[in-house]
């Protein structure tokens, strides 16, 4: 694809360029007499089709443009021998992006060849064309009077010029549809360019071009992705006009994942706490994938101790394994060991290879899309992948659980030989609730202790109406009291007797010693972690801090432990009789006293 003979096409065309008058190739034309061209207006947006014949050539091509002054951007896409090849450029960052077959290389406005068409360089940067310059309005030569083009009536406009650059001595013609005459889809508010028409030599070789426009529209379509870049075609080198998103530190959010070549949607609830060092995942495997259960499978992942907690949610079976080397939220440190990715490697964002690429619209959504390029996923030695980002644009993703202004709605990943597409839902930053990790599963046959908890009613009210809160606050006492992992505390209940609050819940043995994390936790052994709450429970030493969620004030309070006898006792509804209701029961076993003394003397008298 010649893409130069648009440059070149439109340095003869569309630009003003000193009128010289050459005898050797044309004469100074001359204007009818008593006839005056009219005042051409053009729109400072504008978008048209053209198609450019070159008659010496036997060739022809066609174009596409957008251009918008005042936002100082463009592109311009040819279209040749069944392929495309297209020029973005902008004058706020002073780039030009040109894009073919998938391919995009990022040049200086101010040293890019495109340059001569669009803009001149001026104190190291470039001046954007104005409308009349692009059309060749600055200097459009002498009016000859009305012409019929293509059968329409035009304008016609002839000058004889001279370009040292190409070697270059041409006539010109510029056709404008007469208005108020011929009935163009262009508002008569503004002039319609219909032909250029170019013949000369350059460089020694006769040459005849014919441009024709078609399409001519004032404005521009209500589509921001005319001047961005194709989806998935990142530009190595762009500037970066806006960074990427920051990601919270806590997030939940489920996940729709569809690949091109794999006819299945495979879904999972992913939830990310890097304050607790877990994650979890709730999927069903596929079916390639299903050695260990067929069911809904709840993955845990406790980086503390590099423990993968793997349970199946119907069958109750548990396993434990080490934290896979290759996932969403690890990352490798060496052979032997892993770490918590940080919440924007969570999201795979790249440190620095990535770029702004504006606003696109996806599941119906406006996003704010970022792109970028990264190696080794989706493991390790894996060939280059493209992503996409795309984040929600101007809140049209409606939540009361998110305090981020980022909403992430789609990511996409792109390799030379698949494309996967992750659509995410019901995205929250809240902290996941600790206390619904649940392992417990995974300690059925290791020591295990269940404690009771007995604590004050004055609290109740405020227990019923923040009973997660209040989980919380308990979990944070057992965990920073006596020196454990919270996941340790397991099976945790709230239960209202008729005079206290009632806790129960377990407290769990070590964690296996299968995890491969470089820092793992030493961990309080069970004998010791249970000896030391039961001591302190019995001093009535163990304090519970709650906070007012309005006032902020903090309440201590102190839980006596309580036997489950106690518990069995206290939970179980008692059933007691009124005196209606004994009443009633008295007479009931009356008449059925005289029923069966009825039944036996008849059975006796037969």
């Amino acid at each position: 694809m010649k893409f130069l003979s648009f440059i070149f096409m439109v340095c003869l065309c569309l630009h003003n360029f000193k009128n010289t008058y050459s005898k050797d190739v044309c004469e100074k034309p001359i204007s009818p007499e008593g006839e005056v061209g009219p005042i051409i207006k053009i729109p400072n947006q504008f978008y048209f089709n053209l198609e450019a014949t070159f008659e010496d050539k036997k060739e022809v091509t066609s174009f596409v443009e957008y251009y918008d002054h005042p936002g100082l951007r463009g592109v311009i896409t040819q279209w040749e021998n069944g392929g495309s090849e297209s020029v973005y450029y902008s004058f706020d960052t002073n780039e030009v992006f040109t894009v073919k077959d998938s391919v995009c290389t990022v040049s200086d406005l101010s040293t890019d060849q495109n340059s001569l068409i669009i803009g001149q360089p001026r104190n190291g940067s470039s001046v954007m064309f104005s409308p009349a310059r692009m059309l060749f309005l600055e200097d459009r030569g002498v009016y000859m009077g009305t012409e019929t083009i293509r059968g329409i009536p035009c304008y016609h406009w002839k000058s004889c010029q001279e370009w040292s650059v190409f070697s270059a001595k041409m006539n010109v013609h510029w056709y404008f549809a007469v208005d108020n005459y011929w009935s163009t889809a262009q508002s008569s508010n503004y002039h319609i360019p219909v032909r250029c028409d170019v013949d000369g030599i350059a460089r020694f070789t006769a040459f005849h071009h014919i441009y024709d426009f078609f399409h001519f529209r004032s404005g521009l379509p209500d589509d921001p992705t005319i001047f961005e870049t194709p989806d998935g075609v990142y530009c190595p080198n762009r500037k970066i006009t806006k960074q990427l998103p920051s990601v919270p530190l806590t997030m939940s959010f489920y996940t729709e994942i569809v690949t091109e070549s794999f006819p299945v949607v495979a879904t999972m609830k992913e939830e990310y706490d890097h304050l607790a060092f877990l994650t979890k995942f709730t999927y069903t495997a596929l079916p390639l994938y299903q050695k260990f259960s067929a069911n809904e499978v709840v993955e845990i992942h406790d980086f503390l101790t590099g423990v993968a907690y793997v349970t199946d949610t119907v069958t109750g079976k548990c396993k434990t394994r080490p934290i896979p080397h290759s996932n969403l939220d690890s990352t490798e440190l060496n052979p032997h060991d892993v770490r918590m990715a940080t919440a924007k490697h969570f999201f795979e964002f790249p440190k620095d290879k990535y770029s702004y690429e504006g606003i696109k619209t996806v599941r119906d959504v406006k996003t704010e899309t970022w792109i970028g390029t990264k190696v080794d996923w989706p493991k390790k030695g894996s060939d280059k992948s493209t992503w996409e980002w795309h984040y929600d644009y101007g809140k049209s993703v409606d939540s009361q659980v998110i305090k981020s202004k980022a909403v992430p709605v789609e990511f996409n990943v792109h390799l030379p030989d698949e494309s996967y597409f992750f659509s995410v839902f019901a995205f929250s930053d809240i902290q996941p609730r600790i206390y619904a990790y649940d392992v417990s599963a995974c300690y059925l046959h290791s020591d295990r202790e269940k404690f009771a908890l007995s604590i004050t009613n004055l609290i109740k009210l405020y227990v019923q109406q923040n009973t997660d809160t209040f989980k919380l606050y308990v979990i944070s006492a057992i965990s920073t009291t006596i020196g454990i992992r919270p996941l340790r505390i397991q099976n945790l209940k709230v239960m209202f007797g008729e005079v206290e609050i009632i806790v129960t819940f377990d407290l769990t043995d070590v964690a296996p010693t299968i995890g491969d994390v470089k820092d793992r936790l030493k961990e309080k052994s069970f004998s010791a972690a249970v000896n030391e709450l039961r001591d302190l429970l019995k001093k009535e030493e163990f304090i519970i801090t709650i906070f007012s969620l309005t006032s902020g004030e903090k309440t201590a309070i102190r839980p006596t432990e309580m036997t489950f006898d106690e518990v069995l006792y206290k939970t179980t509804p008692r059933t007691t009789y009124t005196k209606g209701a004994m009443a009633g029961l008295g007479i009931g076993m009356t008449l059925l006293g005289l029923i069966i003394a009825l039944a036996v003397s008849i059975k006796v008298l037969s």
